[in-house]
């Protein structure tokens, strides 16, 4: 919401109907009120009470990024408006300008320039709800403002001074033209606008969260550019509506390439609730071209200590094979009595339980093997980050427990495959600790894994600045000689435009060479009060416009292997599809999957800028034969003329059965070319 001002002076919450007039000019602008940003956390859901609010209007905006992943400047743009000229103090209420876990701010108004804030002091005490104290108030100057429209921008350009992070923090902005007041509260009152109190009284506590919350939540679709084009839920179902429906004798080999969705589980899907909506949720996701669900229903504590709770497990399994998709499924973390860990989390299996763990694994798999539904076991999630995910456990251990689950899984259902890691700290050197990350995984190769496992599992590799991580795995691998594994990435997802399934799916499957790839999430939810809305589903199990991205991404690379990339030294990214040999002859032979990167666009796994540009445009010709086009939502694109497609930020795909006369290059010739090229190697880097 932007600040709005009429007459005196008018100021807006995040809150609807909170609006206030007051005699002394002051001018009050929520800091995720940005005209433009690439702030990564970004715009961040505050703790709340009854008794006090984390911040003002219930959220913040937040840099916290390590220097190794992403450059500054990250930066803030507002604009104001001023009705009554005269000199103004500027307030920030914000992250610490003389500590040491805090960057500084750099603060420039109406484009003069930048003055740094760093030594200044905070005016007043410290407000936030533990753990996440952050904010105080800062005078950042006084400044004479003329009638009309200015312009307000915060960068954050220096790494904090205790190590190699961005760390910075804004709730808020107050300009006023008392320059003797000092504020001291989260709202000040000298600002005109109620208190938390206040708004707790008039709303109540339990619908002013939900009111926050749901604010909040629109604000972060529009960031992500979700709804584009003003596609609407009802839009994306009768488009997938027109699309074949699989049917249950439809298991079968998926081919060198598997979309999965990761999701459709508790607290998501639950047995007898929202029937209706789950039951048209799997039918869209089948439609869509999904093929199988990562699911941790499977793992001991969900089952029950006893292991015989299989309602959950049972209803997702059936809702799935309905329509021929299968299961990977996560086995491990005991319950409480049997594991290793004293801490509430998930952890290894103590010793002496190791039969129980047996008997825990063949139940599990006994229930549905020698149907074809489960294709994978997976181990644990992301153990290579020890808290919270491997407490108080060691690579010997889980080496242990590897060996049992391939063990026991090869017995019972031979055809499924064994996965190991599902790794997500050892995507750099510097993460996990002394135990956790990539010194965890050289661990567990060095006690001998391999003879474990059939694969490998890594998490959210698709942007640019990630390409180490499934090449970290490569090169541990041919230290050891040990023979190349297939590498899933069963958790990856996308929370820029809905177009960027296209992107993640296929820099996995063809850069990385990925045989399977779980997109996270099937549906959006608040995890421990931060919102995840990468869903495929919005928070009431309404479609939203990715889902047509993910099954265009199924229409150009299901049974589809890569012919090559276009060699070219300008920004288009290019891939030449080619039909597998039992994809069938209805359909065309070769697909191409093409879209424009830029400098100013980044490729984000948080919330930050998401730029348009409409204006970045290139043409693809050279193409022959029957020529046919699509845009990322399934819609039919124009050619721009006889055997040329006009492409931009945004993926399209086009079909033809002559294969274009272009110069091509394998992906992993593409991926050397592309660290080659400096602007481009930082523009497209990732923020997680």
């Amino acid at each position: 919401m932007r600040p709005y001002f009429s007459g005196i002076a008018v100021f807006v919450l995040l809150l609807p109907g909170l609006a206030s007039m007051v005699e002394a000019a002051s001018i009050w602008i929520d800091a995720e009120d940005t005209t433009a940003n690439n702030f990564s956390r970004g715009h961040v859901l505050a703790e709340m009470r009854a008794d006090a609010a984390g911040a003002a209007g219930g959220s913040y905006m937040a840099v916290q990024r390590s220097r190794a992943v992403a450059a500054a400047p990250y930066f803030a743009s507002y604009s104001f408006r001023v009705t009554k000229p005269g000199n103004y103090k500027i307030w920030l209420a914000c992250s610490p300008q003389n500590a040491g876990w805090a960057s500084p701010f750099y603060l420039q108004l109406d484009g003069l320039p930048f003055i740094s804030l760093k030594g200044r002091p905070t005016l007043s005490k410290v407000y936030g709800l533990k753990p996440h104290t952050y904010f105080g108030w800062v005078n950042a100057g006084t400044y004479d403002l003329a009638t009309g429209e200015h312009t307000l921008r915060l960068e954050v350009r220096d790494v904090r001074a205790m190590d190699d992070d961005y760390v910075a923090f804004l709730d808020s902005i107050w300009l006023t033209q008392d320059l003797a007041v000092v504020p001291e509260d989260i709202v000040p009152p000298e600002s005109g606008l109620p208190s938390w109190q206040a708004q707790v009284e008039a709303k109540g506590f339990d619908p002013l969260v939900k009111e926050i919350r749901a604010g909040y939540y629109r604000k972060r679709l529009s960031a992500a550019r979700e709804r584009d084009g003003a596609t609407s839920a009802a839009d994306v179902v009768a488009k997938l509506k027109l699309r074949p429906l699989p049917g249950a004798a439809s298991v079968r080999d998926p081919g060198p390439h598997e979309f999965g969705v990761h999701g459709m589980e508790k607290p998501f899907v639950r047995a007898g609730v929202d029937t209706e909506k789950i039951r048209l949720a799997y039918e869209l996701l089948a439609r869509a071209g999904v093929q199988s669900f990562r699911t941790a229903e499977s793992c001991w504590h969900r089952l029950g200590e006893n292991y015989d709770n299989f309602t959950e497990l049972d209803y997702q399994v059936e809702s799935a094979a309905r329509y021929g998709m299968t299961q990977l499924l996560t086995v491990g973390y005991p319950p409480s009595p049997y594991r290793i860990s004293t801490q509430s989390g998930l952890s290894a299996v103590k010793p002496e339980y190791r039969e129980k763990y047996r008997d825990y694994l063949e139940r599990l798999l006994r229930r549905y093997a020698g149907r074809g539904v489960i294709r994978y076991v997976e181990l644990g999630n992301e153990v290579d980050a020890p808290n919270p995910w491997w407490r108080d456990s060691t690579p010997q251990m889980y080496v242990d427990e590897m060996k049992l689950v391939h063990e026991v899984t090869k017995r019972i259902e031979p055809t499924a495959q064994t996965v190991a890691f599902g790794a997500t700290y050892s995507r750099r050197e510097d993460r996990g600790g002394p135990d956790g990350g990539r010194r965890f995984i050289r661990k567990c190769l060095d006690l001998g894994i391999a003879d474990y496992t059939d694969t490998w599992s890594i998490h959210y590799t698709w942007p640019l600045a990630e390409k180490d991580f499934p090449a970290f795995i490569r090169r541990e691998e041919a230290e050891r000689s040990i023979s190349s594994k297939p590498l899933l990435n069963t958790e990856e997802a996308g929370y820029g435009h809905p177009s960027d399934m296209l992107k993640l799916f296929a820099r996995d499957f063809y850069v990385h060479g990925m045989p399977r790839v779980d997109y996270y999430l099937a549906r959006d939810w608040y995890e421990a009060g931060t919102l995840i809305y990468s869903g495929l589903f919005d928070l009431d199990w309404n479609p939203k416009p990715r889902l047509l991205g993910y099954a265009a991404a199924v229409d150009a690379m299901q049974r589809r292997v890569l012919v090559g990339m276009l060699d070219t030294d300008d920004d288009r990214e290019v891939y030449v599809l080619e039909n597998t040999e039992d994809a069938g002859a209805d359909r065309p032979r070769h697909a191409i999957v093409a879209w424009v990167n830029s400098p100013q666009i980044r490729e984000f796994h948080a919330p930050g800028l998401r730029q348009s540009l409409p204006g970045l445009r290139r043409q693809l010709d050279g193409l022959n034969g029957e020529v046919s086009a699509m845009n990322w939502n399934l819609d039919p694109l124009p050619l721009a003329g006889p055997g040329v497609v006009e492409i931009g930020q945004y993926p399209v795909i086009i079909f033809t059965d002559t294969k274009p006369d272009w110069p091509l290059i394998s992906g992993a010739q593409w991926l050397e070319k592309q660290a080659q090229r400096k602007a481009d190697a930082e523009a497209l880097v990732p923020v997680r």
